[in-house]
């Protein structure tokens, strides 16, 4: 995903590819599924001072976004954790409260502010359905 700043162009939709699974679909059920996201709210912020190299940019907040989950509904909220030394964002969401979405479930996210690149993970533990 491009920001704004380096392709204002880019205009970017998520479409379902197949149905949404009912509420009370099991957590097994869900692991089955291709889930897609619709990623909203972005907001980043950085700081770029005249004459120097933008790339990466200093001072850079990292992202927080909203994910909605469009097979199960799922909504978390996703917040830069920690910047590592290479200048990549690692962080966490959290459910929103009252989503309807499976306890049972985490998302995590990296982005990589060089390459522009949000990448985000989402694990299942069906054993503590």
């Amino acid at each position: 995903m491009k920001s704004i700043t380096t392709s204002p162009a880019l205009q970017v939709k998520t479409v379902t590819g197949a149905p949404r699974l009912a509420t009370n679909a099991s957590c097994e059920d869900n692991t089955k599924v291709y889930q897609s996201w619709q990623l909203e709210n972005w907001r980043r912020q950085y700081k770029l001072t005249p004459g120097e190299p933008v790339t990466p940019p200093p001072m850079d907040s990292g992202p927080s976004f909203t994910l909605r989950n469009l097979a199960n509904g799922g909504v978390f909220e996703c917040v830069p954790g920690n910047k590592t030394d290479d200048n990549v964002f690692e962080g966490l969401c959290t459910q929103a409260a009252d989503t309807g979405a499976l306890a049972n479930t985490k998302a995590s996210f990296r982005f990589d502010p060089v390459l522009d690149m949000l990448v985000v993970t989402q694990n299942w533990e069906c054993g503590t359905e």
